[in-house]
């Protein structure tokens, strides 16, 4: 346990990732085909349990977000994995949509204590230069761990569905506990306490929230980046809610074995989690965190081939040819996250970065929140391929808005950046 509480920040920031990603895999397909054959869940009804956690999400995140900035992220973070642990034990525990709903809730929650606090609490650790590189590393291994998590669900799910989701909550709950080792914050400086008295917490937090928007404002490029986060937000709600229903009921399973859908979904995340580790190491090699332009190209890229993806699935008949959409748009995703923040980082603050990613985790929520219900609506009524169809459309306008940041002059940082070793490697370590 010593050894475990002298790690280096970036040691415990992939712990951290890998193991909320070994956990999630384990809970993700036994969940969502949970709400589906368990507790009988129709089109809207999937995408309302999305729009509860949408909801909380937007509710949540900046405060949230302010406190971590205001007081300390590392307890920001150990919270809210112990929240999503208690939101995975209320939707397993209870074969109803009621607890599936308060579940989703609590879980929304959880997750806007980790949003952004745990990228900030890396970048004031090691620095912004060096943490770009280990957002991607991060992104490599939890998508190599979540093989394991991916195998485990399914060997569970088989048994029984509500067995992956409520070992899921437990292994979550001790994470964090083991966090309360392991997780040290000496980087972060909490703003200034001007007022005192008992509204003072609400005070500084209001005006760390302030600083947060006023940096936004002070630069384009952040507004853009929370316009793009809440139109990727309106698609993703419709699709991730509603793809593995389309599978179930448009398109079947091969008739040559018979295995449950849990094990199929299993063994298609699996193979799209070991192409996550090719794309992500991939990107580490070969995309400069650093760098304006190729952060935005980047992403424009894979969000025009993604859209592309989306709707192609929509159309698909057959059950392979799906499998292989699928797994193209699990990699084109997969990069996305690590390289926004990335991106957020090179034109934000320290004193402000929790709220300024929060604030994009809110966009985010937002966006699901906006379309989520039309979507599950246009669903009932239209069916699901028109709707997964929509749900590509509506990344066209967040190609027009990478289009324009790589025509623009890139933006001044701040301040100086930390220097750091080439992509893929931390200060003292090899690459990867």
């Amino acid at each position: 346990m010593n050894r475990l509480s002298r790690l280096k920040p970036s040691s415990v920031y992939l712990l951290l990732t890998a193991a909320q990603s070994f956990i999630f895999a384990l809970v993700f397909n036994a969940e969502m085909i949970y709400f589906v054959t368990e507790i009988n869940a129709d089109p809207l009804q999937l995408v309302l349990l999305g729009t509860a956690l949408e909801i909380s999400i937007f509710l949540m995140e900046v405060p949230t977000g302010v406190v971590a900035d205001t007081y300390s992220r590392r307890l920001s973070v150990i919270i809210g994995v112990t929240l999503i642990g208690v939101s995975f034990l209320i939707t397993g525990a209870f074969a109803l949509y009621a607890a599936a709903f308060i579940g989703q809730i609590v879980w929304g929650v959880g997750y806007t204590f980790t949003s952004g606090a745990t990228e900030a609490w890396l970048a004031d650790e090691i620095g912004e230069s060096a943490a770009g590189p280990v957002y991607l590393q991060a992104a490599q291994l939890s998508a190599a761990v979540g093989v394991v998590g991916i195998i485990l669900g399914m060997l569970l799910g088989s048994i029984s569905l509500r067995l992956p989701i409520l070992i899921g909550g437990v292994l979550m709950m001790s994470l964090a506990g083991i966090l309360g080792v392991v997780m040290h914050e000496h980087g972060f400086r909490p703003r200034p306490r001007e007022n005192q008295g008992m509204f003072a917490p609400l005070s500084e937090m209001r005006q760390t929230f302030s600083q947060g928007l006023k940096a936004v404002r002070a630069r384009p490029l952040l507004i853009t980046i929370l316009l793009i986060t809440l139109i990727f937000g309106a698609f993703s709600e419709g699709f991730d809610r509603l793809n593995q229903k389309h599978v179930i009921d448009n398109i079947g399973f091969p008739t040559f074995i018979t295995l449950e859908p849990v094990v199929w979904f299993g063994l298609i995340s699996l193979a799209g989690t070991l192409l996550g580790v090719l794309v992500t190491g991939w990107a580490r090699r070969r995309i400069n965190t650093e760098s304006h332009q190729g952060v935005a190209r980047a992403l424009m890229i894979s969000t025009g081939a993604l859209s592309l993806a989306v709707i192609a699935f929509g159309l698909a008949s057959g059950f392979w040819a799906a499998v292989v959409i699928i797994l193209g748009i699990g990699a084109l995703r997969i990069i996305r996250d690590p390289l926004t923040t990335a991106w957020v980082n090179q034109n934000v603050d320290s004193s402000v970065r929790a709220t300024v990613l929060s604030m994009n985790g809110q966009a985010d929520a937002l966006g699901e929140m906006l379309i989520g219900p039309g979507m599950g609506a246009l669903a009932l009524a239209w069916g699901l391929r028109a709707a997964l169809v929509i749900a590509g459309c509506l990344l066209a306008p967040a190609l027009l808005l990478y289009w324009y940041n790589l025509h623009s002059p890139a933006p001044m940082p701040e301040a100086p950046h930390d220097s750091s070793p080439q992509l893929g490697q931390e200060k003292g370590e090899p690459s990867a």
